[in-house]
């Protein structure tokens, strides 16, 4: 009867009525918590007291919600609740979006469009127009001896001053691969820049980064008038599936109901 008449009910019923009800309750709670507090302060002292008797160590005080206890709160939602799927996974990614690092999210050197020192200005115009970006890496003889990026502004008014892609080749911040993201994206902020150069431990280039990048960890793909959405899997059967390497596991899980591990990888390659 305790259980069900002070516990399930009132909270069954606050669930679908918070709104409502909460104005009517915080003052009394307020008045009640001011009341009991003596109270809670001396039963919380002598606890303490018995289990520093028994040689136990006391629980470290915790005045604010942690981020395991959000956890376990978006875990006991539902649809019912009003959180829809969507909404649901933003709020996961933003919670994991501390612990991402750029390596998680960034482009593969392999899959970057970029330019080499001596290409033309009208060969860049045209890798702009067919890819749709607005910067590219430009490298020196090979892809991972990026030099700097070019905007493609700026190679409009370059071909009418007769330019090379040297002259009018910006700067570009390298960043490690294991830096956090969340640093990365205040210090392309700060910084004013769009795109960052991503390194290995040896400083080696092994692919590129941009602001674009690090808010679909948190949105999702932001598809824009150039991309094409791509389809990372396609039915071939009866319960088989050709899954794209490249395609992340916790969509693989949504897309199929599936529960392959995630542990510390990525993609399903």
């Amino acid at each position: 009867i305790v259980l069900i008449l002070g516990e399930i009910v009132p909270k069954t019923v606050y669930r679908y009525h918070a709104e409502q009800i909460a104005p009517y309750l915080v003052y009394p709670l307020k008045v009640m918590s001011i009341i009991f507090y003596p109270f809670v302060v001396t039963l919380a002292w002598v606890t303490r007291l018995f289990v520093k008797l028994f040689g136990m160590e006391t629980a470290k005080f915790r005045p604010h919600t942690t981020k395991e206890d959000l956890e376990n709160y978006l875990d006991m939602w539902n649809i019912d609740s009003g959180l829809r799927t969507a909404e649901k996974k933003i709020v996961e990614r933003i919670f994991d979006f501390s612990e991402t690092e750029v390596e998680d999210i960034m482009i593969p050197l392999v899959n970057v469009a970029a330019l080499e020192l001596q290409d033309s200005i009208d060969k860049a115009i045209a890798l702009a127009q067919k890819t749709g970006y607005s910067r590219m890496p430009v490298y020196s003889e090979e892809a991972y001896n990026i030099m700097g990026i070019v905007h493609a502004f700026d190679l409009l008014t370059a071909r009418q001053k007769t330019q090379t892609l040297k002259d009018i080749m910006r700067p570009a911040p390298y960043v490690p691969n294991t830096a956090p993201v969340d640093e990365l994206l205040k210090q392309l902020q700060t910084e004013g820049n769009s795109i960052a150069i991503v390194v290995n431990e040896y400083g080696g280039t092994i692919g590129i980064v941009t602001i674009e990048d690090i808010l679909e960890e948190v949105v999702g793909e932001i598809y824009d008038e150039y991309d094409k959405e791509q389809h990372f899997f396609v039915k071939i059967g009866k319960n088989k599936y050709l899954v794209n390497a490249r395609m992340e596991i916790d969509e693989l899980n949504d897309y199929l109901k599936l529960q392959l591990p995630k542990d510390d990888y990525e993609t399903v390659a």
